[in-house]
C-alpha cells in the first residue's frame, strides 16, 4: 500500500500549480480581478503582495494549501469508491472554493468581501480544473485504485 499522505501530497503540489498558472493567465488577461496568490497574501500579510517577495511567499504557500488539499483528498477517497472518482474530484474543486468563499465572507475580510462576477466564474473554472487534476493526478500517482 502506498502512503496516501506522501501521494496526495504531490497531487496536490500539480493540481495546485496548473490552476495558479490558469488564474495568472485569467487575471493578465483582465479577466479576473484579483489572483490566487493575492488571497494567500491578504491571509498572510494583511495585504495584497506589495513586492516580488511577498509575491513569491504567497504563492510558494498557496502551493503548499493546495499540497494539504490533495493530502486531505487523498485520505478522504480511501473511504469511497473508486466509480467516478473524477466527478468527486471535481466535487472536491468547487466545495474547497465555495468553502473559501463562505469563510472570507463570514470573517470579514475587507479585500475579499465583494469579488467580481468575472472572478468568481474564473475561480469556478480553476476550481473545477483543480478538481480534475487533482483527482487524476493521485490516480496516476498510486497507479491504483484511487
Amino acid at each position: 500500500m502506498k502512503d496516501r499522505t506522501y501521494y496526495g501530497l504531490f497531487a496536490g503540489f500539480i493540481a495546485g500549480i496548473l490552476q495558479a498558472i490558469l488564474n495568472l493567465i485569467s487575471y493578465y488577461f483582465n479577466f479576473a480581478q484579483i489572483r490566487i496568490l493575492d488571497w494567500m497574501a491578504i491571509i498572510i500579510f494583511g495585504d495584497k503582495p506589495m513586492d516580488s517577495l511577498q509575491t513569491v511567499i504567497a504563492l510558494v504557500a498557496r502551493i503548499f494549501f493546495a499540497g494539504m488539499l490533495g493530502i486531505v483528498f487523498a485520505h478522504l477517497m480511501k473511504y469511497l469508491n473508486d466509480e467516478h472518482y473524477l466527478l468527486k474530484g471535481w466535487i472536491y474543486g468547487i466545495l474547497v472554493m465555495g468553502l473559501l468563499y463562505g469563510v472570507t465572507s463570514l470573517l470579514q475580510v475587507p479585500q475579499l468581501i465583494y469579488t467580481h462576477t468575472y472572478t468568481v466564474i474564473s475561480d469556478f473554472v480553476t476550481s473545477s480544473v483543480f478538481g480534475l487534476v487533482l483527482a487524476e493526478s493521485l490516480k496516476r500517482l498510486l497507479r491504483e485504485r484511487v
